[in-house]
């Protein structure tokens, strides 16, 4: 059992300024709150002074007053700190839908007192549905808060616990029960900086539980939820969509948003669901049509012009790609709601020593990263969030296929350049000089839609104060992106869109944006008297007349500043890549060490990855790993190895990862639970658990991973009977014209269980057997008794034929059973023959009806079969070099490696045997083969080699198994092999008969029997 993560403390001036603190911010706080708040106060034993501690939490299960108490009770006990003793906590849990701080209350010893606080610092009554809130958000602050692995959000916030809120399926049920009743709330509680106005679909509530679901894997509940909630509100199918696309069930996800669009084909979030699933099964040219129509759903979302902008990418329309994202609203980012505390005293932080690692090591020297050269510094990119890094990561991708110098070509052609506008402003006629308009064209304030007064010179150009400056970009954004949008769809992309689309274009445009266009359009930043004007002005695809003989200046578009910043930007960080590049070329060609300190190395490997130069990115990454250890750069190698399928090297940096959390008081990472779930389910937890074990790392080390594989392995997937006869009945169908000699009928189940399925896809991808192929398939049983037979007609049997075998529980707690294909032709496979009422004599007539040569023959084909399989096993053990080639596990000592019943191969032929090699040894004496992993050895060479072993499921070495007086293993001696291959749980079958003598004697007489009976 892994211990929890060591509490951190911060020791405060003055006992409760923190709650006082948290008091007063609570009116400020805009979405889900802050992590959790623990205030403790000690009290050092022989005195009467007191203490006040304090620490962040996430994870803690906050649906009753009595969970957060029993939490403070866990920490009234400290190994660390003996000296003092905790004589009262407090906890601060934030409701997000009420607005309210839930506290609880705990003296120690006596009473539990729980109340709320409101956002005037009043006290009020804590009722069950306000603890069915607060709950709620504690789970979706846990998700929110949790690391990605690369230690960024754990650097924000010294001193946070974070725990799974979710770890068994009762946890789960209770989660999912709270979202559905408090689904149609969700908007209360914000949404993610990209999303402009919270709705049912955008929100915090619905961006946690798919979180959820996308982490754990548990398609299945999330269906089940979705599909509820979709009966009262039709918009939530888009949620539905994209639980079914990450479940693998594409089809039922396309068939929804068809009839889903149809009910409501005005739905922003249905649209963007379609176009983002198109565009990535390489149809952008379906998905285009689709984005346009989401932008006029939702003009002022960000997501909709981004998608549109990624399409375009995808069909290398580079000028549009440009237009559209410079048509993008931009949204000031809004951080999490973090803890504004009071400067503490001092800060303990605590080091458990289950993770206690040398290699994980991250304490950078002063020196280190005060030697940072400034240039790396100054890189403005990595200091992007929201919606500006999603832009800045189109414009970087754009770059990576085309390059820079024809993204600046394609600028030029669609942007108006500096050179362009000082050439159309030198053919631009001098302002008349007559008294009655010399007043009209001075220059004077007027307003330009935004509340600011600019004023307009004489050359045409405005200027405005400094504190405008500083809002420009915002106010031009949200004034200009409509009208600007709206004519760049209408004169841009005539050829594009059909006469269908114009005309809803130009519906929307001129019913919905009339009145913004005329008080938007003096906020464009441009010439006072040039053309730029009819770009902006909208309700007309025509020019004014009297600027037809203005060049192609006047079809091009005004640059956003933040457009024109990221351009800038990007030109910086390709600066700085191509320096960096060169440097280590010319290092290599001179045969030269290029040097980097290890924090240089970090922000040139996130600089490569941010231009999707991944080699390099890794290649910079591995460079600092090799100095120290970073999490962030242990993560990008994570990304390639992923790339990659590189199992071990990807469980590696998993196992440092992990450790590295656990350190920072963190058991709990999306990320990293996410991708050991694709590893258990690719590669199986056994092999994941094995791989694990067989690492260099200290066990206690690796005792945190295997945390995470337990975790996956908890909380099982389940497919029912039913659903599985539904796809066995359907399957059959197809191929019942294959008749049997001996019809019969399997009772019970079919009456059981009715199936009224008329095709396959109930089934997940992964247990759906693969009949075009032959090939055999899984179906999961919920009990032994339900078997992988079909029910039948009387004239007709569906039986398929089976293996049944028991797989471990901390694996998978159901029985697994192969199915093979059903009533192939008869060529390639065979159907089982049943007999409807078996007696003796059926058995024993083809006996009577044999003659003694032909009886004669049957025992020497028996007699033969015995011999072949005696030789064979001599065989392997002259060409293995061992005794006992083939052998079978009879103990736990090996788990999770290896468990009881797996045949073990064996191979005595190496001259070496390293450390960390599974072998087998006879223990002097006593004939008993033992199989266990060397941890120790001497000698070799000309020297005897010396070996000491130990079980993985071990605490102490095998030294006490040992012949009395023996305190090593004789290579040669007692070795009689190392374990090359494995077989799981076939050998129960030679357990059985060693554990039950009278199954030998009925095996063989039944083989015997067969052999005998059988005619052919």
């Amino acid at each position: 059992m892994v211990p929890q993560p060591a509490v951190p403390e911060i020791f405060e001036d003055e006992i409760q300024t923190v709650v006082d603190a948290r008091t007063e911010t609570l009116q400020s706080l805009r979405e889900l709150g802050p992590p959790d708040l623990v205030h403790l106060v000690k009290q050092p034993k022989g005195t009467t002074n007191k203490i006040g501690v304090y620490h962040h939490v996430t994870g803690v299960d906050a649906s009753s007053s009595a969970s957060l108490a029993a939490y403070i009770n866990t920490l009234t006990y400290n190994p660390n700190d003996k000296t003092n003793k905790v004589v009262s906590g407090l906890y601060c849990c934030y409701n997000a839908f009420s607005r309210l701080d839930m506290r609880v209350q705990v003296a120690i010893p006596g009473t539990v007192e729980s109340y709320c606080i409101d956002e005037r610092g009043e006290k009020r009554v804590a009722s069950d549905e306000l603890w069915l809130e607060t709950y709620l958000c504690s789970v979706l602050r846990a998700y929110s808060y949790a690391d990605d692995g690369s230690g960024d959000t754990i650097k924000k916030i010294v001193g946070v616990r974070r725990f799974n809120p979710i770890t068994t399926t009762e946890s789960e049920h209770k989660f999912l029960d709270a979202a559905e009743r408090l689904f149609f709330n969700g908007w209360q509680l914000g949404s993610d900086p990209e999303i402009q106005v919270p709705n049912l679909v955008s929100n915090h509530l619905t961006t946690g539980l798919l979180n959820y679901i996308h982490t754990t894997g548990r398609y299945a509940s999330g269906i089940n939820l979705f599909e509820k909630l979709r009966t009262r509100d039709p918009e939530i199918a888009s949620l539905l969509s994209r639980v079914y696309i990450s479940a693998d069930e594409e089809v039922k996800a396309v068939r929804l948003l068809h009839d889903a669009i149809q009910e409501l084909p005005m739905d922003y979030s249905l649209l963007d669901c379609q176009a983002e699933f198109l565009n990535r099964k390489g149809h952008p040219e379906l998905a285009l049509e689709i984005a346009k129509r989401s932008v006029i759903s939702a003009p002022s979302e960000f997501g909709t012009w981004a998608r549109l902008a990624e399409i375009y990418v995808s069909l290398e329309q580079w000028d549009m790609a440009l237009l559209t994202l410079n048509s993008c609203p931009m949204f000031t980012y809004q951080d999490k709601d973090a803890p504004r505390m009071p400067e503490p005293l001092r800060v303990s932080l605590p080091v458990m020593t289950e993770s206690v690692c040398d290699e994980i090591d991250d304490s950078a020297g002063v020196s280190d990263v005060d030697m940072v050269h400034p240039t790396l510094r100054k890189l403005h990119a990595a200091g992007f969030k929201g919606t500006f890094l999603k832009a800045y990561m189109l414009l970087t991708k754009i770059t990576k296929k085309i390059g820079w110098d024809q993204l600046l070509r394609i600028r030029s052609q669609v942007f108006v350049m500096e050179e362009e506008y000082r050439h159309e402003k030198q053919h631009v006629q001098p302002p008349s000089r007559n008294a009655s308009t010399s007043a009209i064209r001075s220059p004077s304030p007027r307003p330009n839609g935004h509340g600011e007064v600019e004023t307009v010179s004489e050359n045409g150009e405005s200027s405005k104060t400094d504190g405008e400056t500083n809002n420009e970009t915002n106010n031009e954004t949200n004034n200009e992106t409509n009208n600007e949008t709206n004519n760049e769809t209408n004169n841009e992309t005539n050829n594009e869109i059909n006469n269908e689309i114009n005309n809803e274009i130009n519906n929307e445009t001129n019913n919905g944006n009339e009145n913004e266009n005329v008080d938007a359009g003096d906020s464009v930043e441009r010439p006072a008297t040039t053309v730029a004007s009819e770009e902006v002005k909208a309700g007309s695809d025509e020019p004014d007349p009297s600027h037809q003989s203005y060049t192609q200046f006047q079809n091009k578009r005004l640059c956003e500043r933040w457009l024109d910043n990221l351009f800038m930007v990007l030109y910086e960080d390709l600066r700085v890549y191509t320096i960096w590049r060169t440097e280590m070329a010319q290092y290599r060609q001179q045969q030269l060490v290029y040097k980097k300190h290890a924090e240089e190395w970090e922000i040139l490997g996130e600089l490569a990855e941010r231009l999707h130069h991944f080699d390099e990115g890794i290649e910079a990454y591995q460079n600092c790993l090799s100095l120290r250890f970073s999490p962030k750069a242990m993560r990008g190698c994570l990304k390639l190895y992923e790339q990659t399928a590189d199992v071990r090297a990807m469980l590696g940096a998993l196992i440092r990862l992990v450790c590295w959390q656990y350190r920072w008081y963190s058991e709990f990472s999306p990320p990293l639970l996410f991708t050991i779930r694709r590893l258990i389910e690719e590669e199986g937890t056994l092999k994941v658990r094995s791989i694990i074990q067989g690492t260099s790392l200290p066990q206690h080390v690796l005792e945190l991973t295997h945390q995470y594989t337990a975790l996956e392995a908890k909380v099982p997937d389940f497919v029912t009977i039913p659903t599985a006869l539904e796809w066995i009945r359907s399957t059959a169908s197809t191929v019942h014209e294959w008749k049997m000699k001996k019809v019969a009928r399997l009772r019970g189940v079919a009456r059981t269980h009715k199936a009224s399925a008329t095709s396959g896809e109930a089934l997940p991808k992964e247990l759906r057997p693969a009949a075009a192929e032959h090939q055999g398939g899984f179906i999961i049983c919920l009990s032994a008794s339900h078997l992988p037979a079909l029910f039948a007609t009387p004239k007709q049997l569906f039986l398929c034929k089976a293996a049944q075998r028991r797989i471990p529980t901390q694996s998978r707690p159901q029985k697994r059973v192969s199915v093979n294909q059903f009533y192939s032709p008869p060529s390639r496979f065979r159907c089982t023959r049943i007999l409807e009422h078996p007696t003796m004599d059926s058995l024993l007539g083809p006996l009577a009806g044999m003659q003694p040569r032909q009886i004669a023959l049957q025992v020497l084909n028996f007699a033969l079969v015995l011999s072949t399989a005696f030789m064979l096993w001599k065989g392997l053990s002259v060409v293995t070099d061992s005794q006992s080639p083939i052998v079978v596990v009879l103990s736990g000592s090996m788990e999770p490696a290896f468990n009881r019943g797996d045949l073990l191969f064996l191979w005595n032929r190496a001259k070496e045997t390293k450390i960390g090699e599974v072998v087998v040894y006879n223990v002097r004496g006593k004939d008993i083969p033992i199989v266990h992993r060397v941890v120790r050895r001497f000698g070799g060479g000309a020297n005897p080699l010396h070996l000491l072993t130990k079980g993985d499921n071990n605490v102490a070495d095998d030294t006490e198994l040992y012949a009395r007086g023996q305190s090593f293993l004789d290579r040669e001696r007692d070795v009689i092999g190392s374990v090359f291959g494995y077989i799981p749980f076939v050998g129960y079958v030679t357990i059985l008969l060693s554990e039950y003598p009278w199954l030998k004697t009925v095996m063989l007489g039944l083989m015997g029997l067969t052999v005998v009976l059988q005619r052919e």
